[in-house]
């Protein structure tokens, strides 16, 4: 990954602008306060940083996009824009938006700061077995640990996915068979509702329904003066003389239909009558039976009880289709224990080969660090073991001292010069072991000069060959051996507006002498710049 250029628009002191980087090694000068780590807060906003507002006291919109190239020469075309008003920011690549998880995702692992005003990946303790693994060469026995690993996770889902689903049909066949319980209990037939709120009316009217009953039949039939009674005596008088009349003879059919409508309506009133034997006690037990028909037909859904009848044969169907496969678990359960098994073998052995190659990554950290000038210097590395996870057991943290003091945790003793050397110092000695990155130093020269400065200088160099090196610096002995000069400096006299520009060869030796003797350029700082500069291809 190289990023190629950066663009900015409306962006704090540094106004509008672009800068194009070389591949290898990038050098950033100026004098102290100039703004040269404001540089660093545009690409830090590219790779994802939240945006601190209080910086951000302009009405206008902020635009900022960045250019990485791919190994493939594929580019990636990262845009910001920044929203100081109402305090919102949103981000594009290649023109679609995207969400800041997408950006740090695709770029922000390809690029590492190290700085005393920004957060060094050295002070992210997990960050450390990486390097410490790069530095074993360890890495293929660790991805093969990985590769196993990512299975066992894969394994581990799919065997939650099973139980869940092995435990949605266990509750599944627990709810159709408590169901089908409850309604084979309730013992109904069809109809059996409809009958039973017939026989409670009549229990609630028995009464009222006797008395109509009884004298229906005295009416049409049994009383005297009934309908029968009175039809039957009319027929006897008048029958010979309205057979012989044309009209009337009309009408002793109808008659005859009054005496057949009355006999039937008496036996219907008598049939009507026998059922109404019922005992009044009754009546509660039928209420209670309804109301618990009624009950699982609301629970249930079920509108009559046809319908139960129809739901119990249905769910007889399902129970039967129903095939709880806990063989299907036993297996994969047993694949994911064999998986555990060959997990906790490569993991184990790979801690053992940590461990094997303790001293002597110490060892070889301690001299280059020395190399870089720390003099006294003692450089520890602490391995715990916990449980298995992505990276393996262990647990490796790195422990730093510039005194006699005994090594305390980087992150809580090291200042951003500091990370800086040993961030290089980590990086040089994994020289060609790990994927081109954007490598960004800032304060990286703070308390060397000399011989050390130039050694600084060679290493980075020397890393700039495997990856893009972008460094912020004070020191002409390193400035000199990139292959990039950037100027960074204030514009006008009130000190409102930055200016940053590439500098060709000559302007190089310029700012390269003002570097060596101030503002008061001497022919001896001229004379040692030119030099510096022609030593720039040997270091």
């Amino acid at each position: 990954m190289k990023l190629s250029e950066i663009y900015f628009k409306n962006f704090l002191l540094l106004g509008n602008g672009k800068l194009n980087f070389k591949k290898g090694f990038n050098a950033i000068t100026g004098e102290t306060g100039a703004g040269k780590s404001m540089l660093i807060g545009i690409i830090n906003l590219l790779r994802g940083e939240h945006i601190q507002w209080d910086r951000f006291n302009t009405k206008e919109n902020v635009e900022i996009s960045g250019i990485f190239e791919k190994d493939n020469k594929e580019e990636i075309i990262v845009k910001r824009l920044i929203v100081p008003k109402s305090k919102r920011s949103r981000f594009l690549i290649n023109d679609s938006p995207v969400v800041r998880e997408t950006v740090i995702k695709e770029i922000g692992s390809f690029i590492e700061i190290s700085s005393q005003h920004e957060q060094s990946s050295l002070l992210n303790e997990a960050s450390h077995i990486d390097y410490y693994d790069i530095l074993a060469g360890l890495l293929n026995e660790r991805k093969a640990y990985q590769r196993v690993y990512k299975n066992f996770i894969q394994l581990k889902k799919e065997l939650e996915i099973e139980q869940k689903r092995l435990q949605e049909l266990i509750e599944r066949k627990n709810y159709l068979q408590f169901k089908l319980k409850e309604l084979e209990k309730l013992n109904t037939y069809e109809g059996e509702e409809r009958e039973l709120e017939d026989t409670i009316f009549r229990l609630e009217h028995l009464e009222s329904l006797k008395m109509a009953f009884e004298d229906g039949i005295m009416t049409f039939y049994e009383g005297e003066g009934s309908v029968y009674e009175k039809t039957s005596s009319f027929i006897r008088a008048y029958s010979d003389m309205l057979e012989k009349d044309a009209e009337g003879k009309k009408l002793l059919p109808i008659l005859d239909n009054i005496l057949v409508s009355s006999e039937e309506i008496f036996t219907r009133l008598q049939e009507g009558l026998s059922l109404l034997e019922l005992d009044p006690k009754d009546l509660e037990n039928k209420r209670e039976r309804l109301f618990k028909i009624k009950e699982i037909m609301l629970r249930y859904g079920l509108p009559s009880t046809s319908k139960i009848l129809e739901e119990i044969q249905h769910i007889k169907e399902q129970l039967s289709n129903l095939k709880i496969k806990e063989d299907d678990i036993a297996h994969k359960k047993k694949e994911l224990e064999d998986c555990y098994k060959e997990l906790k073998e490569k993991g184990n052995m790979l801690s053992k080969k940590r461990l094997a190659a303790k001293h002597h990554i110490e060892k070889k950290i301690i001299n280059e660090l020395k190399k870089l000038g720390f003099k006294h210097v003692q450089f520890s590395v602490m391995q715990s073991v916990s449980e298995l996870g992505e990276k393996g057991k262990d647990r490796i943290h790195f422990y730093f001292s510039t005194t006699d003091a005994p090594p305390a945790p980087i992150k809580k003793i090291a200042s951003g010069g500091e990370l800086s050397r040993i961030l290089l110092a980590l990086k040089t000695l994994s020289l060609g072991n790990e994927s081109e990155k954007v490598l960004i130093f800032d304060e990286i020269d703070t308390g060397i000069g000399g011989k050390t400065a130039r050694v600084v200088g060679k290493n980075l160099k020397e890393l700039s060959k495997y990856n893009q090196v972008i460094v912020i610096t004070h020191l002409p002995q390193i400035a000199s051996l990139a292959d990039a000069h950037f100027l960074v400096k204030r514009e006008d006299e009130e000190k409102t507006r930055i200016k940053i520009k590439e500098l060709k060869e000559k302007e190089r030796i310029l700012e390269i002498a003002r570097m060596l003797s101030g503002d008061r350029i001497t022919d001896s700082a001229l004379n040692h710049a030119k030099t510096l500069m022609e030593d720039k291809e040997d270091g």
